[in-house]
């Protein structure tokens, strides 16, 4: 019996010796399968193939063998395909690109972008031409918006088709009014300080060409007084507190 259980335990180490050895040595692949020039490595087709290997800590390229290789280049016999460019700035191998030199954009792709590819060139921006002395393109080039005005109010009346005109004495907008402390411009281009909810006023009915009511108002032409204006029935007025109800001409705030 202690013959039969010594000539097993024989066999089984015979056995294990034998794989340890297909593994390690004899038949087996050979080598370090982490060594970057190692049989076990695969091969690489491009440099991102390379990433993390051993030896490409600074960066590697792939060559034509198929092998990793520094990538460091002084110009572009150093390098092979697909990164066949030496970049001067970095001296790395790189993709040709015409930001590295690698491509020459030709029309009507003629302009390099900051990604390295050929685009079709910008437009340039054409600035507006400047406005004559005198001249005016919007009532902000009018008083009272200018520093040598005082309390004077002008807006810019421009001929049609022109591309600037000339300053003319009277308001457009409430905002060239409230310039100069008054609130409204009216249908006269006068600058007012309008009349509020219940005011008397005359809009110049039939005509109605004239507003005695400050901005956010109108005159009703039936009792010639103002009314704070709203947009929803129901709601509170924000100037008067009034309750929006609708009239024939719209939504008006009560008296």
């Amino acid at each position: 019996m202690i013959h039969l259980e010594t000539t097993r335990a024989g066999l089984w180490l015979a056995v294990a010796i034998g794989l340890l050895a297909a593994g390690c040595g004899g038949d087996g692949p050979q080598g370090d399968p982490t060594d970057p020039v190692g049989p076990q490595l695969p091969e690489c087709n491009q440099a991102s193939d390379c990433l993390g290997r051993i030896g490409c800590d600074e960066g590697c390229t792939c060559n034509a063998d198929h092998e990793c290789v520094a990538a460091s280049c002084s110009s572009d016999v150093d390098c092979s395909a697909p990164e066949s460019c030496c970049d001067p700035a970095t001296h790395r191998c790189q993709l040709p690109t015409c930001s590295n030199g690698g491509v020459v954009c030709t029309a009507p792709d003629t302009e390099c972008s900051s990604d390295g590819k050929c685009v079709p060139p910008t437009k340039p921006v054409v600035p507006p031409p400047p406005v004559p002395p005198g001249a005016c393109q919007s009532d902000k080039d009018c008083c009272p918006y200018l520093a040598s005005c005082a309390k004077a109010v002008e807006h810019c009346e421009i001929p049609k088709g022109a591309a600037s005109g000339s300053c003319q004495p009277g308001c457009r907008s409430h905002d060239s009014c409230e310039k100069i402390g008054l609130d409204s411009c009216n249908g006269l281009f006068q600058c007012i300080e309008g009349g509020k909810q219940g005011d008397p006023c005359d809009d110049g009915y039939p005509k109605k060409d004239l507003d005695d009511c400050r901005y956010g108002y109108y005159c009703c032409p039936v009792m010639k007084q103002c009314f704070e204006t709203c947009k929803t029935p129901g709601e509170t007025c924000p100037d008067t507190g009034k309750q929006c109800v609708w009239w024939p001409t719209g939504p008006k705030c009560l008296l």
